[in-house]
C-alpha cells in the first residue's frame, strides 16, 4: 500500500482550529484548578487535577506532532506557528523535537541508524560484548520503571531544555524562550497565592504523567517481539512503517482523545495524514486487507520483556535468554 493512496485523508482547517483550541482550553482548565485549589489548601485535589492536567498534555502533543509534520493544517506556516505555541504548554521546543523526529521516520526500523528520535536498542551480539557496567546502564534504561518515571522527566525536563545537544540558533531561542516563559510564570506564583514551590509540584506532577503516558506510547509503537530491524541494504520504509509500528488496541473513546495516536502504522506509512483522520484511514486499509502488528493491554508487560535484537531470527529477546546472547 503506498502512502499516496492515503492522501484523501487530509485536515480540514476549520475543524483542526477547534481541536487545537478545545485541547489548549481543556489543558489550561484543569491546571489552573490545580492552582487555585492549591491555593486554598487542597492539595490532594491539585495534585490530582495537575496528573489529569498531564493527561491533557498528551493531547496537546499530539497536535504539535502533527504540526511538525505540516499535517494539522493547509499552510506550512500556520502549522509552525501552532507547532510553536503547543511547544509552550508541553516544554518540548518545536523546531529541535521535530528535527529528531523526522530522523526518526526516515530510520526506524534499520539497524545502522539506530537512536534517531527512538528508545535505543542493542543486539544480542552487541550486548554480550559490553562491559559490565555498561550492561548495568542498559537494564536500568530499559527498566518499565525507570523508563516510565524518570525517563519521562529527563527527556521532557532536562533533554529538551538543553540547547547544547547540537541545537542549531533558531532552536536555541525556542528552547530558551520556553525556559524564559516558565521563569516567568514561576514568578507569577511565587507572588500570588499558590507559590513557586507549590507550583513547580503541580507542574512536575503534570509532566511526570503526561510524560510517563507519552514513553509508554511511544515504547509500545515500535518495541514488540515481530518488530522490524532490518540492515541498511535490506531496509524498506514501507515494511518499517507496516511491521515495525504497532496498532495498539485502546478503548474508542481513549483512542480518540489520543488522535488515534495508536494506529501508528498509519502515521508511519502516510505521516501528513492527521491525527483525527487516521482513524477512518486505518479502516480503509483493513478493508483492503492491509494490516499491522496487533498489541491487546494485556501484552503490554510481555512488551517490555523484549530487551534485544536477536539477528538470526530478525525478532527482540530477553535479557533472560542468556545461552543465545553469548553466541
Amino acid at each position: 500500500m503506498k502512502s499516496q493512496n492515503l492522501s484523501q485523508f487530509k485536515a480540514t482547517n476549520c475543524l483542526s482550529a477547534m481541536h487545537v483550541s478545545s485541547s489548549i482550553l481543556l489543558y489550561l482548565v484543569l491546571f489552573l484548578l490545580a492552582c487555585a485549589c492549591m491555593a486554598y489548601a487542597r492539595p490532594h485535589t491539585a495534585v490530582l487535577l495537575a496528573g489529569l492536567a498531564g493527561v491533557a498534555t498528551v493531547r496537546v502533543f499530539v497536535l504539535q506532532h502533527d504540526c511538525s509534520h505540516c499535517a494539522l493544517f493547509s499552510n506550512r506556516r500556520v502549522n509552525v506557528a501552532t507547532g510553536q505555541i503547543l511547544a509552550v504548554l508541553t516544554l518540548v521546543p518545536f523546531h529541535y523535537w521535530r528535527r529528531f523526529h523526522l530522523l526518526h521516520h526516515g530510520s526506524s526500523g534499520n539497524m545502522n541508524n539506530r537512536g534517531l528520535g527512538d528508545i535505543f536498542t542493542y543486539t544480542a551480539r552487541e550486548y554480550s560484548q559490553l562491559s559490565p557496567h555498561k550492561r548495568l546502564l542498559y537494564r536500568l534504561y530499559r527498566n518499565p520503571l525507570v523508563l516510565l518515571s524518570v525517563g519521562g522527566c529527563y527527556y521532557f525536563l532536562l533533554k529538551m531544555r538543553n540547547p547544547a545537544l547540537g541545537a542549531n540558533r533558531l532552536e536555541t531561542v525556542e528552547i530558551l524562550f520556553i525556559d524564559v516563559f516558565w521563569v516567568l510564570v514561576y514568578a507569577l506564583a511565587h507572588f500570588s497565592g499558590i507559590g513557586a514551590l507549590n507550583f513547580m509540584l503541580l507542574q512536575l506532577t503534570a509532566v511526570a504523567v503526561g510524560g510517563g503516558i507519552g514513553m509508554l506510547l511511544f515504547y509500545l509503537q515500535h518495541q514488540f517481539e515481530d518488530a522490524y530491524w532490518r540492515r541498511q541494504g535490506e531496509w524498506n520504509a514501507t515494511s518499517a512503517a507496516l511491521e515495525g509500528s504497532s496498532l495498539l488496541d485502546l478503548p474508542g473513546v481513549v483512542g480518540c482523545f489520543l488522535g488515534h495516536i495508536n494506529c501508528h502504522h498509519v502515521h508511519h506509512l502516510n505521516p501528513k495524514i492527521v491525527s483525527y483522520k487516521i482513524k477512518e484511514a486505518h479502516d480503509f486499509l483493513e478493508a483492503q486487507g492491509v494490516n499491522a502488528p496487533r498489541i491487546h493491554l494485556r501484552d503490554v508487560r510481555k512488551c517490555f520483556s523484549y530487551k534485544l535484537i536477536d539477528e538470526q531470527t530478525q525478532r527482540l529477546v530477553g535479557f533472560g535468554d542468556q545461552r543465545r546472547l553469548g553466541r
